[in-house]
C-alpha cells in the first residue's frame, strides 16, 4: 500500500513539473561591440579599405530551459553560442585570421504573461563567459595561437511564442547583452598585445541579438 501511495505521489509531482517546463532551441545574428577588438584589428591588420564598423556580426546559437515558478514568473537556464571570424590580406605580408567562439551560459528570471496559443517573456540574467579564440598572423604555423579568456555577463531579454500546435510554439527572442571575458591569454599566460600603442587586447563588449527557433512545453 505504502509503495502505491508512493509512486502515485511521484507520478503526479512528475506531471506538475513536467507541464511547467518550457525547453527551446533558437539560431540567429548577434551585433557586438568590442572597442578593444576592433581598435587592435583596425589598427593592425584590416587595412584601408577593409576596417571594423563598430558593430560586427556573428552566428548566435541559443539553448534554454525554463521552469514556471507562478502564474507570472520563470526561472530558468539558457545556453549562448556566437561564432565569429575575420581574415585580411591586407598586411602585406600574408593572410591574417581570426576566429572565436564565445561561450554565454547564463541563470535567467521572467515575468511571463500567457494566454490561449500565445506566451510573452520579459526579462534577464547573469553568468560566466568563456572565449576561445584562434589567431594566424601571418608568419604563424598554419594552426595559428590559441588563447582564451573567461569572466561574467549580464542579459536581458524579450521572448515571444506563437502556438504551431499541442504545446508546440514558434519563437523570436530579442536581447541585449553586456559581456566582460576580458583579456585573452595563451597557455603560458602570455596575452594579445595591440603595437599601436602597447596595451593588451580585451573581448569585452556590448550586443544585440535577434533569433528565431521553436519550443515545447511540457
Amino acid at each position: 500500500m505504502v509503495k502505491r501511495l508512493t509512486l502515485i505521489i511521484v507520478l503526479l509531482i512528475s506531471r506538475q513539473i513536467l507541464g511547467q517546463v518550457d525547453v527551446s532551441t533558437e539560431m540567429g545574428l548577434n551585433y557586438f561591440a568590442a572597442s578593444s577588438f576592433n581598435d587592435y584589428i583596425n589598427g593592425n591588420f584590416a587595412g584601408a579599405e577593409n576596417q571594423l564598423s563598430t558593430f560586427q556580426s556573428s552566428v548566435e546559437f541559443v539553448g534554454e530551459a525554463d521552469y514556471t515558478w507562478n502564474e507570472h514568473l520563470q526561472l530558468g537556464l539558457e545556453y549562448a553560442l556566437s561564432i565569429y571570424s575575420f581574415n585580411s590580406g591586407a598586411t602585406g605580408l600574408g593572410l591574417y585570421n581570426v576566429e572565436f567562439e564565445f561561450h554565454k551560459p547564463s541563470i535567467v528570471a521572467y515575468y511571463l504573461i500567457s494566454g490561449e496559443g500565445y506566451k510573452f517573456k520579459f526579462g534577464g540574467g547573469i553568468g560566466w563567459r568563456y572565449v576561445a579564440l584562434n589567431e594566424k598572423l601571418p608568419n604563424y604555423p598554419t594552426a595559428g595561437h590559441d588563447y582564451t579568456a573567461s569572466g561574467f555577463g549580464a542579459v536581458l531579454k524579450s521572448v515571444g511564442f506563437t502556438a504551431l500546435g499541442k504545446n508546440l510554439y514558434a519563437v523570436i527572442s530579442l536581447r541585449m547583452r553586456y559581456d566582460l571575458p576580458g583579456e585573452p591569454a595563451d597557455a603560458e599566460g602570455v596575452k594579445i598585445k595591440d603595437n599601436a600603442d602597447e596595451t593588451n587586447v580585451n573581448l569585452d563588449s556590448v550586443s544585440f541579438g535577434l533569433s528565431l527557433g521553436i519550443a515545447y512545453s511540457f
